[in-house]
């Protein structure tokens, strides 16, 4: 999705992934499906209410069913009515436009589906991949509480950080999360520490390392077997693993990553970087409580503090404009 709004004509590129299953194998449906998510993701980064959103795509069935139902597709019915309901309480008008594909394509929209959309799809773990994490995590007596580089399709745990704004995410681009550390748990307001399941992208893998060293983070890291890459020897100096080489080594990695974009097998590093950091800032955090793993999904409109940051520059802005009048 390309969003546009009052405030940015360019537009913000939104990529999600859709579910593989039978229904997504049918373009009205398919295209059903995302303009539901698409709005999902619009109504957390705007405030919608009194506005009129105009959905324009070039799928004259799935927008025809988003505007009036369709009793013939259950499937239809079901995403149309919800669609409906989250218009009603976002308290906007829908306005549903046919733009032909080759408008789409001229606006980079179509491309966007197609090129984005891979690069979020992937890298992928796969069930042996996964298993071996899981396995490497039990050793260390850790549970993976959230992942950092994912997508609604392959994320590793309910809690993931994605790309791009996602509805399910609860953050957009790991990098903007304030803390990796630790975070405050919703269930019983106390701060744990976080382990996260990393498996960045080949390009994004030093500046991962920066900012773990710097939040002081314990994680599971998935990394091209490389032993003369840059990173190697800072993940071997945080590894916990302290029986065997450091890391655990996944061979043939194509069976176990399936789509990864990188090449060559994999290896798996326990890291803690928690030492150095918690001796200049203490340690606050608590045992965990069980819950501080489950989906806590993205607040609206951005966080409170964001929000209040806004309504507080707002403020000095109109004082400053009453100011200038007088």
């Amino acid at each position: 999705m390309v969003l546009r709004w009052w405030d940015n004509l360019h537009g913000k590129v939104v990529v999600g992934s859709l579910p593989s299953s039978p229904d997504t194998e049918h373009q009205v449906r398919r295209e059903m499906l995302a303009g539901c998510l698409a709005f999902e993701a619009a109504e957390r980064l705007l405030d919608l209410r009194g506005a009129t959103v105009i959905f324009r795509n070039d799928a004259v069935g799935a927008l025809t069913a988003m505007r009036k139902g369709s009793f013939s597709s259950s499937f239809l019915q079901h995403w149309a009515m919800r669609l409906c309901r989250q218009q009603h309480a976002a308290r906007c008008t829908p306005l549903y436009l046919h733009a032909p594909g080759r408008v789409l394509i001229d606006e980079g929209v179509d491309d966007a589906s197609r090129t984005l959309a891979e690069a979020v799809a992937g890298p992928v773990s796969g069930p042996e991949l996964r298993r071996r994490v899981l396995v490497l995590a039990n050793k260390c007596g850790w549970h993976i509480t959230v992942d950092a580089f994912a997508s609604a399709e392959n994320a590793f745990t309910p809690r993931f950080f994605a790309r791009y704004a996602e509805p399910l995410a609860e953050a957009e681009d790991a990098f903007t999360v304030g803390d990796w550390g630790c975070s405050e748990c919703p269930e019983c307001l106390q701060l744990h520490r976080e382990v996260l399941f990393a498996y960045p992208p080949p390009a994004l893998v030093n500046r991962f390392l920066a900012k773990a060293q710097a939040d002081g983070v314990r994680a599971l890291v998935v990394v091209p077997l490389s032993v003369n890459a840059p990173y190697w020897n800072k993940l071997l100096r945080a590894s916990v693993l302290r029986d065997s080489q450091g890391y655990v080594a996944v061979r043939h990695q194509q069976q176990a990553a399936l789509g990864s974009d990188a090449a060559g097998d994999l290896a798996i590093f326990p890291v803690d970087f928690w030492g150095e950091m918690s001796r200049l800032r203490g340690d606050s955090c608590v045992p965990r409580c069980g819950r501080e793993a489950l989906f806590r999904g993205r607040p609206r409109l951005g966080s409170a503090a964001d929000q209040a940051d806004r309504a507080r520059i707002l403020a000095e802005l109109r004082s400053t404009l009453r100011s200038r009048d007088v």
